[in-house]
């Protein structure tokens, strides 16, 4: 039922230029990609396909053009491909490579090679799957495409699907599909020519390298846990819809003065009007603005729709209209429909055809997106009216009607949406009671008015069983059902709970797809907490808007289409409100009885604010748990309902909850200490007293069982991470130029291979064992088909690419590795609930204060490993937040408590495992050993008899790109390191992006309980958080630090039976990332060792004793009494004890030489322009300003352009800090306001490397000449690369190398920079010109030589040239490295 062309390959061609390729058929035209630089072949590897309604006729024929693309000009035309189908039609598949004809029909020398596929409407020929396509292949160095008739199919990029949007794909302004793992969608029906599939071939040798595949872990992960980053709600945005009329066409009627209604959402603007013609032509321009979150605003329809006229007597009167949604927009390419005809309707005339034409331009613009120039296309191209349909890429021009028919049979657990008063009165005289909620449900789908169910009064677990259709064409252009339980009110229906239901998810247009299909099973509504008030703070959080903090209700329904196959079905435009038959009891799932277990190991890091008053924490699933707001009591009950049971049902196995831990009031002291240990602490934080005895608490709910979904998840969730681990570590080796990243990456392939296969071997035991069970919908079933097909294609084309690795391929595999990782992402998306999601709350005096929120399949317990959750039966830290819009901006940086947590989840039959994870070391009582069995009342508490002694020694090196705080645009911070109970900072760094704190915090008698061996193997977290301390009069003040950043890590573990010695010891600094709510913060380096007690100092001494360098080691020669680590040493730091030597980098003198150019195109910065600039320059704590420019308007060039500081840097330069430059404005009274900033990250690029070889001069004598005369005396090495220009960030960079260094000739870079505007509009830029030249101090250097010296940049002149007739005289022969040897960015 379709025709499918896959262009290969084009070619050759005369002369170098960019070429793209037009295919026709049947009038429906599509562009490839535009190659860019071709010479010889042009490879497009694309597919294209056109829908068949009506077989394909013998003189029909299909059409390929190929143009020389040009930017400014109208694209040439060289050749043109044009074949009739009857031999195709005969046998369903061709391989065709043919010449092309030029304007004239003269034959060229240019060939066009591709496939044709046709597969008739009645299956009479090409039986075939598209998987089936022949991909060439040249050495087996290339990876054929994974199954291209998936909605799963897609990129990281993300692919669209037939009901817009794409698929894995979050854009930066967080459209995601609703709920809490919903993160793209669903559907594919592509263009399979998309830029991150294009077939790719490498040609050449195979290199000679050992294909030994590398399994394990490079680094050290444990010590680098993944960061927490908060949640972001959907915070308020600026958005853009601009939308061009140009013209009309065929519009339908006579004698019609046309105006068109441009309308989204309720907003709505006219164009002007044009008298007695049925072509307008207008070209106006329409701009709305919006400040909204961007879910709310991609479901708003944009509606355009034609007017007869806007006089009195033929107001209103429509011509036709036409709808889309703002989310199928900004999917778009570049977010924009351009120059696109929109087909135009009756919307109560659907049997009428079309009603006319409406070409228009519609774009929708965020903030922060680039605004890129459309494609140009002739004229003839845009009139072809039914090539330029306003549609996405992939949906027919014509639609069929299709019926959604959404059924809705009951909800519970709802909770109360009044305060009773007059309920009580009632209930006074009369004695009756009635629940005190009035449910119904309003659904809304494709700007339609919406649809409702009757209203049930008084009810918590009301039964409708009516069904709600909605007729549109299909697919439809707006992709969303709005689901809203909401309460019946005389003045306002207020919202319980909103869930958003994406076609894309529940449906598959490919060749072995399914029609949108939903249920019946229960959907999960969260929201604003269940208490009742007239003025709730979070009722946006009932919109959807942001995610929920607490479970609201359930609600069973169910979706499914049905496509219109009579005229007369479809007709009717109305929402049609119907009744339904009633599901059984056992439609939804078969109940069972799950039991949930939690143990408070440690809460930490209480907020102050909430410090003087007693705190309990609380564990909740679903209604169940929650003691303060759940569970209401029907006064008529339905039964059945899982989500809302009575207590007394679940009091017949014995105590159904105990889910609050005892109330007790914080503390900021520590037993285990003595007053003087004490007064060293920072005890900025409080904790809870939980030493010995750790309280326990336990849910016992009844939910339907629906277990497999969260087990496929829970397996996929496995083979992605793993593939991350290993795609990290390959990233990390080429980040730090390690040998053999290709290696690794092999095994990473192996490892993504196996995981396939264990998974689709475990899901189809799994499918084969409850195929039939009760509750299993269409939608599972379809679910696991696809699954077990892109799955094991993903594992063979893995297994397939791993032997096609090599060292010069290697980076693109990586890439490709990355894809199949995010096709895994979006297969592992259920869009069908099953257990509500876990809530923990931290309460004080019952009121609700902070909370998190996980998926339960996280903690979901089953008898096969690879199907139990990540966090099932482990010790896992937890940071509590506040909910609601409290939650989000600066308010919610901080962590309002930090627990550590012991979980698990699982049948109640299951539970005899459930302490099987918990560190050991507690007292085995008689309630523990008999916790196990099925009707036992599990512990309340734990009492731990096992307490280890340990010390943490915070290795607090430095940190760089630190957000700036002040308005000098600098920062001034400290860092506050917490672990356990305790908190100790650093010193503060006046003035710096960059501190170098160079500190030892040391944390003594750390007591914590538990068996040493669970502890080794998962350590602790240590939370760094970093602050501006702000200053008043020159003085600090307390409590005004403003939060900067936090990070996260784990430290590394030596227990007293181990030796502390190489690998593991002592601890290596590394970058731990930074963050502040979602966004990066800059990066800290540090070292965190955690021993155990008691401590051997003398060892410790002597391991790092070994790691000192040269120097270091003189001044203590081997035997000598070395110096104390955790002890200050005599310096002017007084009681600040340094990094020991052997874990701080080596550092040396370096000179740092600026030539300041001048500054450019600066902008006004407060309302006023900048006359008098100046520039400072920041490394290492160190500063250098330039001269002030006297005005800019005038001169803006510097008066004494070269400038120089010398300061300490790391010799590793992994370690270098970052290069800082300001521009700030010299202005009257002493003021000086800040331009703009920018961060030089890496200064690698900048080093001086001199040449091994020693010529005539300075540096044969050992000296290095400096622009002031003086000269550094020593041996010198460098590492001279190839000349190339180079872009890091915004520095545009020219490298010049050097054959020697003179005072006229040194390695310098002109670099042009973009300063960093203060505020977020676009008119604080400026550009400064200076050059950087960092130079080493010989002296502190040992010769070494490098790798690539004898490397010259082809053309360069002066001395070099000399230096290689030298060469040349001296018979001296450069050879070429090996390719891998080589800079891989030359």
């Amino acid at each position: 039922m379709a025709l499918l062309l896959h262009l290969i390959c084009v070619g050759p061609f005369r002369g170098r230029g960019d070429r793209v390729a037009k295919v026709t058929f049947r009038g429906v035209s599509h562009y490839t990609k535009i190659l860019e630089g071709v010479e010889e072949d042009a490879y497009f590897d694309e597919t294209f396909e056109w829908p068949v309604a009506s077989p394909i006729e013998g003189n029909e024929h299909v059409e390929v053009q190929v143009y020389n693309y040009s930017k400014v000009f109208s694209n040439r035309l060289i050749g043109t491909f044009r074949m009739v189908l009857q031999k195709l039609i005969q046998e369903g598949q061709l391989s065709i490579t043919e010449t092309l004809l030029d304007a004239n029909n003269t034959v060229i020398n240019t060939e066009v090679d591709l496939e044709l596929k046709y597969q008739a409407p009645d299956g009479s020929v090409g039986n075939w799957m598209r998987e089936e396509f022949h991909f060439p292949q040249e050495d087996d160095d290339t990876v054929s495409l994974l199954s291209r008739d998936s909605r799963y199919s897609t990129s990281s990029k993300g692919v669209k699907g037939i009901f817009g949007g794409k698929k894995g794909s979050v854009s930066k302004h967080g459209r995601s599909s609703r709920g809490v793992d919903s993160v793209s969608q669903y559907g594919s029906r592509m263009s399979l020519g998309s830029t991150d599939e294009v077939h790719i071939r490498e040609g050449g040798s195979q290199d000679n390298v050992s294909m030994t595949s590398v399994n394990q872990n490079v680094t050290n992960k444990k010590s680098k846990p993944t960061p927490v980053i908060e949640t972001g709600s959907q915070k308020a945005q600026d958005f853009q819809i601009c939308i061009t009329i140009i013209e009309a066409r065929q519009l339908a009627g006579l004698n019609m003065d046309p105006v068109v209604c441009v309308q989204i959402g309720e907003e709505r603007k006219f164009t002007s009007q044009k008298e007695s013609t049925n072509c307008p032509y207008y070209n106006e321009y329409f701009v709305f603005d919006f400040h909204m979150s961007p879910d709310m605003l991609f479901d708003k329809i944009i509606t355009l729709s034609v007017l007869h006229s806007r006089n009195l007597l033929r107001s209103g009167t429509m011509v036709g209209s036409f709808k889309l949604d703002v989310g199928t927009v900004y999917d778009a390419p570049d977010h924009m429909f351009y120059h696109k005809w929109a087909l135009l309707t009756d919307p109560e005339d659907v049997t009428g055809g079309p009603k006319g034409y409406l070409k228009c331009d519609i774009a929708v613009v965020g903030k922060g997106d680039s605004i890129k120039t459309p494609p140009k296309s002739s004229e003839d191209d845009e009139d072809d009216i039914e090539a330029n349909l306003l549609l996405p890429e992939g949906v027919p021009a014509e639609r069929q009607r299709a019926k959604f028919i959404l059924k809705v049979f009951r909800a519970d657990g709802l909770p109360k949406m009044s305060t009773g008063l007059m309920a009580n009165v009632k209930k006074a005289f009369t004695s009756e009671t009635r629940d005190l909620v009035d449910p119904f449900v309003q659904v809304e789908f494709a700007g339609q008015r919406e649809g409702r169910t009757s209203v049930e009064k008084g009810s918590y677990q009301p039964e409708w069983n009516e069904q709600i259709v909605f007729c549109e064409m299909f697919p439809p252009l707006c992709r969303r059902f709005k689901i809203q339980l909401r309460d019946h009110d005389s003045v306002n229906n207020e919202v319980i709970g909103t869930h958003f239901l994406d076609l894309n998810m529940i449906s598959d247009d490919g060749d072995k797809g399914f029609l949108p299909t939903f249920g019946p099973t229960f959907i999960n509504l969260y929201g604003s907490t269940r208490d009742y008030s007239l003025m709730d703070e979070h009722q946006a959080l009932n919109e959807g808007v942001g995610e929920g903090v607490a479970f609201r209700a359930r609600l069973l329904i169910q979706l499914k289409c049905e496509m219109c196959t009579d005229e007369t079905e479809g007709v009717s435009n109305e929402v049609q409100v119907e009744s339904c038959s009633a599901l059984s009891d056992t439609a939804a799932g078969r109940i069972d009885e799950f039991f949930l277990f939690g143990s408070f190991l440690e809460a930490t890091m209480i907020d102050r604010k909430i410090g003087d008053k007693p705190i309990t924490f609380e564990l909740s699933i679903g209604n169940y748990g929650n003691n303060v707001d759940g569970q209401n009591a029907s006064t008529a009950p339905k039964g059945g309902e899982g989500g809302d049971s009575s207590e007394e049902e679940d009091e017949e196995d014995g105590s159904s909850a105990n889910s609050v831990t005892p109330a007790m009031k914080p503390v900021t002291n520590d037993r285990f200490l003595t007053t003087a240990q004490l007064r060293r602490l920072d005890r900025y934080y409080y904790h809870m007293p939980y030493y010995e005895e750790k309280p326990c608490v336990y849910i016992k709910s009844r939910w339907e069982d629906h277990r497999r979904r969260l087990y496929n998840q829970n397996m996929l969730v496995k083979v992605i991470e793993k593939g991350e681990e290993g795609m990290n570590d390959v990233t990390e080796m080429i980040t730090m130029e390690r040998p053999h990243p290709e290696r690794r990456l092999r095994g990473v392939l192996e490892e993504l291979s196996v995981g396939c296969n264990r998974f689709c071997s475990l899901l189809q035991k799994a499918s084969g064992k409850d195929g039939n069970s009760a509750g299993r919908t269409k939608l599972d079933k379809e679910r696991a088909r696809t699954l077990l097909r892109e799955v094991e294609i993903i594992g063979k084309e893995a297994k397939k690419m791993k032997a096609t690795v090599r060292a010069s391929t290697y980076k693109e595999k990586l890439k490709q590795t990355a894809q199949f990782v995010n096709k895994l992402r979006v297969l592992n998306i259920e869009p069908q609930d099953s257990l509500p999601d876990i809530f923990i709350w931290m309460l004080s005096n019952n009121k609700r204060i902070a909370y998190t929120r996980f998926p339960s399949r996280d903690i979901l317990y089953s008898i096969v490993a690879e199907e139990t959750g990540t966090n099932c039966g482990k010790v896992q830290t937890l940071f509590l937040k506040l909910p609601g819009k409290r939650g989000t901006g600066p308010s919610g940086w901080t962590i309002q408590a930090k627990l550590q947590l012991y979980l698990w989840l699982g049948l109640n039959k299951h539970k005899k495992d459930f302490l099987g994870g918990l560190p050991k070391g507690y007292e085995q009582t008689k309630a523990i050993q008999s916790a196990g069995r099925l009707q036992s009342v599990p512990p309340v508490t734990l009492k731990y008899e096992e307490r280890q002694v340990f010390q943490l020694r915070a290795h607090m090196y430095q940190a760089r790109s630190l957000v700036a705080s002040d308005a000098s645009g600098l920062s001034d911070p400290f860092a506050r390191v917490v672990f356990s109970t305790r908190s100790m900072k650093t010193e503060v760094i006046s003035e710096t992006l960059a501190p170098t704190w160079d500190q030892l915090l040391v944390f003594d008698d750390l007591t914590l309980f538990g068996n040493p061996k669970a502890m080794a193997e998962e350590p602790p977290t240590i939370v760094i958080e970093i602050f501006d301390q702000d200053t008043v009069a020159g003085q600090p003040t307390e409590g005004k630090s403003e939060f900067i950043g936090r990070a996260l890590a784990k430290p590394t573990i030596k227990m007293a039976n181990e030796r502390y010695s190489l690998p593991k010891f002592p601890p290596t600094l590394d970058w731990y990332p930074i963050f502040r709510g979602q966004e990066q913060a800059g990066e800290l380096l540090a070292a965190f060792e955690l021993i155990q007690t008691p401590i051997h100092e003398e060892e410790i001494l002597q391991a790092l004793y070994e790691q000192w360098d040269d120097k270091s080691k003189a001044e203590f020669p081997r035997g000598a009494k070395l110096p104390p680590v955790t002890q200050p040493l005599e310096s002017d730091r007084g009681p600040i004890v340094p990094v020991p030597r052997g874990i701080r980098p080596v550092v040396s003198k370096h000179r740092i030489e600026i030539l300041f150019w001048g500054v450019r195109e600066l902008k006004r910065v407060q309302l006023t322009s900048v006359d008098r600039p100046r520039v400072d320059i920041e490394c290492a704590g160190q500063i250098i300003q330039s001269t002030v420019i006297a005005n800019a308007k005038k001169n803006p060039n510097f008066s004494i352009p070269v400038k120089f500081f010398d300061v300490d840097l790391p010799e590793n330069e992994l370690f270098m800090p970052p290069l800082t430059i300001r521009c700030v404005d010299c202005r009257n009274f002493g003021r000086f306001t800040l331009v703009g900033t920018h961060v030089v990250n890496s200064l690698h690029k900048f080093m001086y490397k001199p040449t091994p070889e020693t010529p005539e001069g300075s540096i044969a004598n050992g000296t290095l000449p400096i622009d002031d005369g003086r000269s550094f005396h020593g041996s010198i090495h460098g590492d001279t690369r190839s000349v190339r220009s180079v872009r890091a960030d915004d520095v545009a960079v020219k490298i010049d190398t050097m054959s020697h260094v003179s005072h006229s000739s040194q390695h310098k870079e002109e670099t042009v920079i973009k300063i960093d505007p203060v505020s977020t509009h676009m008119n604080g830029e400026a550009r400064t010109e200076v050059y950087k030249d960092l130079s080493m101090n010989a002296s502190q250097l040992a010769p070494e030589s490098q790798e690539g010296d004898n490397k010259e940049k082809e053309g360069e002149g002066g001395e070099g040239d000399d230096m290689k007739k030298k060469k040349k005289k001296k018979g001296e022969k450069e050879e070429e490295e090996p390719e891998e040897e080589t800079d891989e960015s030359t």
